[in-house]
């Protein structure tokens, strides 16, 4: 029969259909209940795993064979936990493997308090002698220190990924994932309340749920005291404007625990345990602090489930804690950071832009590659060679005992010269192999100079 206008084929559906799962065998609807395929993929691999190792202790015959009881399967369930637990595994393993038991053997599910006594009793054995850990927040005072460190090593864009997963308690990983079509613009012409950058997690039509299974997860960026910080965000949109499917931070989740853990150890702050996902307890914590948020409304900005999740975020000490584990001077270094970082990051997103000019540069289009944003900017257009490639523009800003140069074209960063108080021993020197460089030597035409 034909089909009606407007309606898809039986043909052209099924083959859309088998671009939604992965394989075709029998049970493959009952494991779709389990939405994001990292998961499904962890009770998989734990699952052959807990099989493994019951034909290998002779509790099954075949890794094909079947329990014939729950009673069976809730015995071996515990061996394989102690075996786990004595060498070492971790107990997400046992976890998943009991979760699978759902898709497995649904006729047993987990959720009855009567099913899997052992086991679920071998878990709670387990949390007893390992209890679980909470990781400590990032105050927000190294947070920018860290984000500073990033920016002063060429890393713009890592540090905007660190100082974002602050401001939203968004898991780095997901902000590492954010693509152009997350981010809001704000909408100025309607209602002062919808004058600032959003987030828009997990659109429904992605088919893609948080980690509590919920879509469509929304927040506004730039919180009280941070709203540089949704700017910046503005930064990132337009310089992807056109491409809403590409991620909008160049690098991976484990690229970026890589340069905060250099960061950290170059600061040599180690000892306050941080990792990127500290900065989503700090974000909490610090907005509950300082009076920006309830618990109800960190519950759900952080888009977590239970307000158990959240009560920690009350207990202030915890932050006093870590900044305690600062020596003098380091306090002072992170102080001074959270001051400078606001206006380093918008004017290093703003000399991107700048060193983004390409041809015949004048004085109308440095202008508009600023977007007026700037006033005390000093600028420097150079056209020795009009219409040529030589024509070119630098600008610099003097940041603190930073020196900001943005260049444009194939200028010599030369041209650009320093306060007298800045010569020394070394400075002659330096000033002689600066001379031979381009913009091109810089890259993105950010370069730092002391």
């Amino acid at each position: 029969m034909q089909s009606t206008r407007g309606a898809q084929s039986p043909q052209m559906t099924a083959k859309a259909r088998l671009k939604k799962v992965s394989d075709t065998l029998p049970g493959f609807l009952r494991r779709a209940r389990i939405r994001k395929a990292s998961t499904r993929k962890a009770y998989d691999d734990s699952w052959s795993q807990f099989l493994s190792y019951c034909v290998s202790v002779n509790l099954l015959t075949a890794a094909t064979s079947k329990f014939i009881s729950m009673s069976q399967l809730d015995q071996s369930l515990e061996a394989f936990g102690e075996s786990l637990f004595l060498a070492g595994s971790s107990k997400y393993l046992l976890t998943c493997a009991l979760q699978n038991c759902n898709i497995q053997y649904p006729q047993w599910p987990t959720c009855a308090r009567s099913n899997y006594p052992l086991t679920k009793a071998a878990k709670k054995g387990w949390g007893n002698l390992e209890p679980g850990a909470s990781r400590d927040p990032c105050p927000y005072e190294v947070a920018c220190w860290i984000a500073y460190y990033m920016v002063t090593q060429g890393l713009v864009f890592h540090a905007a990924a660190v100082m974002l997963s602050f401001d939203t308690y968004v898991r780095p990983g997901k902000i590492c994932g954010l693509k152009h079509s997350n981010i809001i613009p704000p909408s100025r012409g309607v209602n002062k309340r919808y004058q600032q950058w959003a987030l828009l997690l997990n659109p429904h039509e992605m088919m893609e749920p948080s980690k509590t299974g919920q879509f469509n997860d929304s927040l506004m960026v730039g919180m009280k005291g941070r709203e540089w910080v949704g700017t910046l965000l503005g930064k990132l949109y337009t310089k992807h404007a056109g491409t809403t499917d590409g991620p909008i931070f160049p690098f991976s989740l484990n690229n970026l625990e890589g340069e905060f853990r250099n960061a950290v150890r170059s600061l040599k702050i180690t000892k306050l345990k941080l990792s990127p996902h500290c900065l989503r307890h700090g974000g909490a914590s610090h907005d509950y602090f300082v009076g920006n948020s309830t618990l109800p409304d960190v519950q759900q900005r952080g888009c977590w489930a239970t307000f158990d999740s959240v009560r920690r975020y009350s207990k202030h000490g915890r932050v006093s804690k870590q900044l305690s584990l600062l020596s003098p001077s380091q306090q002072q270094a992170a102080k001074q950071a959270c001051a400078e970082l606001p206006q380093l990051n918008m004017h290093i997103q703003l000399l991107r832009h700048l060193s983004k000019v390409e041809g015949k540069v004048n004085e109308t289009q440095l202008k508009r590659s600023l977007r007026g944003a700037l006033v005390s900017l000093d600028v420097e257009v150079q056209e020795k060679l009009p219409g040529q490639r030589g024509c070119s523009a630098a600008a610099a800003l003097l940041c603190g005992e930073r020196l900001l140069v943005g260049v444009v074209g194939t200028a010599s960063a030369a041209s650009c010269q320093g306060p007298a108080t800045l010569a020394d021993a070394g400075a002659d020197e330096a000033s002689e192999q600066t001379k031979q460089r381009t913009s091109e030597d810089y890259g993105c035409g950010v370069w730092f100079g002391g």
